[in-house]
């Protein structure tokens, strides 16, 4: 890796227009404070540490991938990058590619005309969310509008909160979507395809897959002690007033009946039967003696 920040401006570019001869959309979260994830920034132990990243000579840190983990030094480099990228340099990399790249409230676009690096804004991909996981879509949805002869559009990410997204905007999408997600050096880099997945689901589990991944735990949602997602997913597929409540959740307020639809499905989540009539608290309440109560066998200790 190279040692200053104008190498590594270099670096990323270069990597980022290998995977696409057309277009490459660079997508960054954005840092606002405070946030709600601070608690969960917080929980990962990332030191704040400032940087301030004057031009491309200067020396960047040594340690990249503790850098890497500050905010402060996230939210220097994108400014850095579309400052960078304008230099004549980067014409021979950009060459016949539409490269966009996307922080904070602004989106620009890097192309190539007569030899220069033109840097044109895109309001229209300008927003103000805060995880990139979201913002990405409306990326592909753009790309989707695009008339390119490879209706293929590939998301270098290894997130889940991206794959939930994405599956559930895919029926927007005349493209195939799929995800590169893994890496070379771990020799477990692959490509899924993420069209092939929603259409398997069906159009019922993929309105009802945010609501469902953020009840059973996200980056912003805590999750249900060693219940994971395999078996409360199992239980979803075969639950359908689950999957409209869970539906609901994204676009309106819940009704009472989807309200005990969720109890019921947590209850089932906490081992209850699809038959039992148990409420959410007494198949709490059952599950919690069943690991700290006492024991039938167990001796009166009040005994003589």
């Amino acid at each position: 890796m190279p040692g200053n920040y104008g190498g590594l401006a270099t670096s990323i570019l270069r990597q980022a227009t290998y995977l696409s001869r057309h277009r490459v959309d660079i997508v960054f979260d954005a840092y606002p404070r405070p946030s709600i994830k601070d608690s969960e920034r917080a929980r990962r132990g990332i030191e704040e540490k400032e940087y301030i990243i004057t031009g491309p000579e200067q020396h960047r840190p040594k340690n990249l991938a503790d850098s890497l983990k500050s905010r402060s030094f996230k939210e220097q480099l994108p400014p850095f990058l579309a400052r960078e990228w304008e230099s004549p340099q980067y014409t021979h990399i950009i060459e016949d590619r539409y490269v966009y790249l996307a922080y904070l409230g602004s989106c620009f676009l890097f192309y190539v005309n007569n030899g220069k690096v033109i840097k044109k804004a895109v309001d229209e991909l300008a927003s103000n969310h805060e995880e990139a996981d979201t913002r990405i879509c409306t990326h592909v949805k753009a790309i989707d509008s695009m008339n390119f002869e490879n209706k293929n559009i590939v998301s270098r990410a290894s997130d889940t909160d991206i794959a939930v997204n994405m599956i559930y905007h895919c029926k927007k999408f005349a493209a195939n979507v799929w995800m590169d997600v893994g890496t070379s050096a771990r020799n477990d880099r692959r490509y899924i395809n993420i069209s092939a997945i929603s259409m398997a689901l069906g159009e019922s589990l993929c309105n009802a897959l945010p609501g469902f991944h953020a009840f059973t735990g996200s980056d912003y949602t805590p999750a249900f002690v060693q219940k994971g997602k395999i078996r409360p997913f199992a239980i979803l597929e075969k639950d359908k007033p689950a999957q409209n409540a869970f539906a609901k959740m994204s676009r309106e307020k819940l009704d009472n009946a989807s309200v005990e639809a969720l109890k019921f499905f947590t209850t089932r989540i906490c081992g209850a039967t699809a038959t039992s009539k148990a409420s959410l608290n007494q198949q709490r309440y059952k599950v919690f003696e069943k690991g700290y109560g006492p024991k039938a066998s167990a001796k009166n200790p009040l005994e003589n």
